[in-house]
């Protein structure tokens, strides 16, 4: 990749286990003792993102950029259509790559944006995809070269550019990649290549960086390079500022002002890098909602109704009162009569009267191209008069309507809302009630991909006040109805709160940010349990009810193996459980000298995850251990340089396609 990247140049650009005891009783007692919880290992980070923050906790002060939305500080778009489509398409690829190295599958994304403009092959000389150019020549890799790589050698080619960046990202003194500092100092460096190391040599873009007001580290990390910072802000913005916004063509050629291209930290923050998403999944790059919309409800979804609900896609199936019975014997028929079909469903129907010929001829050209992106979404939105009898009936009922051949199996997507919290003072309602409500609904919605539920109640509930509420305690007021139907609609306004707020809940993110949430269940009143033996099933049902159930409670709990096994298949969709003996022996799994955030640590008869490497040598772990329940029980984090004097090996996920 030459200094200015392609795009500039030009637009074409253990069952039993788990952790085996040994002497189980002696083992116990040591481990008892041994496993000291180090006080709390969430990082604090004075990260100070200037123009990106929207919580006051985070110096620099200025507009924000509207997290995983696609939208730039403007409220423009990001990423044209096409080229979200694309990125869509390549997702599970950059996600099984970056989930090795702990790194969020958007910064992959937005390097790919940057060098092709999303291409699958080499718009520019032999650089692949990526921008591949070790020496700074221009040479790139004679396989690289197709205009049009195969999936099998784009997949390489992430890898390869992986590798590259990891490697300008320890050149440039490493750092958490967490940390939006260190995103930005490694995209820098990537792009600049050995021009740029830690300072060592003076380059244009730390200067530029300065003239506007940023520090000279600011600079390093990369605030002052249009590769990076392309329209984050006016400061930034071509457009906005263009005498002072440059960019470096080549030795001693400069532009002003910089081109159009959008900075890869500004396309990593508007897929939704960030906010607790990385390889794993990460946020959606789509709405929830894409087309018409079905609301089934009581009084509250009147009550959404009234304060947003006036877009001519909602079709709105309410009864201000009347629970289960009126869902079964009205509501299903009043939605299910109306439902059509999503293009992605009748594209697949088609495809079954076609010869095979002409049908592989389309999989071939349009292959997961907005199959199911459009079509119509249900969102189930009933209230506390439907606690009552359990959220079982309505499980259960959801489930039968989305299968093959159920009244809505013509939905996109059904979006089951929680029930969400009232003011005690004045209704005999209890929220404890409501939460355990909620709890078995999202329980008993796992393992179906039409059912997703949408969790209001935890969003809203520590920001609502008593003014919100109307007069019966139960109902809201029309802003707090805006501010859920909007919610439940285009998704979470603050995707970034938690870098400064509390530490998110959510399971998205690569194998390192998964450990680390479910670690924090330990902080939980009741705490997580180690069970041994526990998570042991090949069950992805039964995976998502110990999850769900933060693994508290002994029939609930999770021995290391188990724990280990539940972190990685959900940051990767990859479950397959195993004994610690067992493990070295899992072509899934590839043992590495060099660990990186979110290996396996193995020990004989013992396995956490890796979660990097402290000042003075510990290691710092998530894994279960301490038979039993509550606080240093289960699932935790530790600091140690070895387990009982012996030092781990570890291993790397590779994924299901490793020899």
């Amino acid at each position: 990749m030459v200094m200015m990247g392609r795009r500039i140049i030009s637009k074409y650009v253990a069952r039993f286990t788990g952790c085996t005891l040994g002497a189980v009783a002696v083992a116990i007692l040591v481990a008892l003792s041994a496993y000291a919880v180090g006080k709390d290992q969430r990082k604090i980070f004075d990260w100070g993102v200037p123009y990106h923050n929207i919580e006051p906790c985070v110096p620099g002060g200025g507009g924000n950029l509207s997290i995983g939305d696609n939208k730039d500080y403007e409220g423009n778009q990001i990423l044209t259509d096409e080229e979200l489509d694309r990125v869509k398409h390549y997702q599970p690829i950059y996600q099984k790559v970056a989930s090795k190295y702990g790194v969020a599958w958007q910064i992959l994304a937005a390097i790919h944006y940057r060098e092709s403009g999303v291409a699958q092959g080499s718009p520019h000389q032999c650089e692949g995809p990526y921008g591949y150019d070790p020496d700074g020549k221009g040479h790139g890799r004679a396989d690289f070269c197709a205009k049009e790589l195969s999936d099998a050698k784009f997949e390489e080619a992430t890898e390869v550019a992986m590798q590259e960046l990891e490697s300008k990202h320890q050149a440039v003194g490493g750092g958490d990649w967490n940390d939006p500092r260190t995103i930005k100092r490694s995209l820098f460096a990537y792009n600049s290549g050995q021009a740029y190391v830690l300072g060592k040599k003076e380059h244009r873009y730390v200067k530029q960086a300065e003239n506007l007001g940023f520090s000279h580290q600011e600079g390093l990390d990369g605030e002052g390079s249009p590769y990076v910072m392309n329209k984050a802000d006016e400061k930034r913005d071509p457009n906005k500022n263009g005498g002072n916004w440059c960019q470096s063509l080549g030795p001693g050629s400069v532009k002003c002002p910089a081109n159009q291209d959008y900075g890869a930290y500004v396309v990593y923050l508007g897929l939704g890098g960030g906010s607790g998403s990385s390889s794993g999944g990460g946020a959606s790059i789509e709405k929830r909602i894409e087309e018409r919309a079905f609301w089934v409800g009581d009084k509250r979804a009147i009550g959404l109704q009234n304060a947003g609900g006036k877009n001519d896609k909602d079709i709105w199936v309410t009864d201000e009162n009347d629970g289960y019975d009126w869902f079964v014997n009205t509501a299903i028929n009043q939605v299910s009569g109306q439902l059509k079909e999503s293009e992605g469903q009748a594209q697949n129907s088609q495809d079954q009267s076609k010869d095979k010929k002409d049908k592989d001829k389309d999989k071939d050209k349009d292959k997961d191209k907005d199959k199911d992106k459009k079509g119509d979404t249900i969102v189930f939105a009933l209230g506390v008069n439907d606690m009552a009898g359990g959220a079982k009936r309505y499980t259960d009922k959801l489930k039968e309507l989305v299968a093959d051949n159920g009244a809505w199996a013509k939905a996109r997507k059904v979006l089951v809302v929680s029930v969400n919290p009232v003011l005690e003072s004045k209704t005999q309602i209890k929220n404890a009630d409501i939460e355990k409500f909620n709890n078995e609904l999202k329980s008993g919605l796992s393992g179906s991909k039409k059912l997703e539920y949408i969790d209001v109640y935890t969003k809203f509930k520590k920001d609502i006040k008593e003014t919100d509420f109307e007069d019966d305690g139960i109902n809201y007021k029309s802003e707090l109805n805006k501010k859920i139907y909007e919610f439940i609609r285009d998704g979470d306004p603050d995707r970034n709160k938690d870098e400064c707020g509390e530490a998110s809940t959510g399971l998205n993110g690569s194998i390192a940010d998964v450990a680390k949430a479910m670690a924090a269940w330990e902080n939980e009143d009741g705490g997580t349990c180690y069970a041994w033996g526990g998570g042991h099933v090949e069950n992805k049902e039964h995976v998502e009810k110990l999850i769900n159930a933060h693994f508290r409670g002994m029939e609930n709990g999770v021995d290391c193996s188990g724990f280990v096994a539940a972190v990685v298949y959900k940051a990767t969709g990859y479950l397959k459980t195993f004994t610690t003996e067992a493990m070295p022996g899992i072509k899934a799994y590839q043992k590495v000298t060099d660990p990186q955030p979110g290996d396996i640590a193995w020990w004989k008869g013992h396995v956490e995850i890796y979660l990097g490497t402290n000042s003075d040598g510990t290691y710092h772990f998530a894994g279960s251990r301490n038979p039993g329940c509550g606080k240093n029980h289960g699932p935790s984090i530790v600091d140690r340089k070895d387990r009982h004097g012996v030092k781990p090996e570890f291993f790397r996920y590779v994924g299901t396609g490793a020899t």
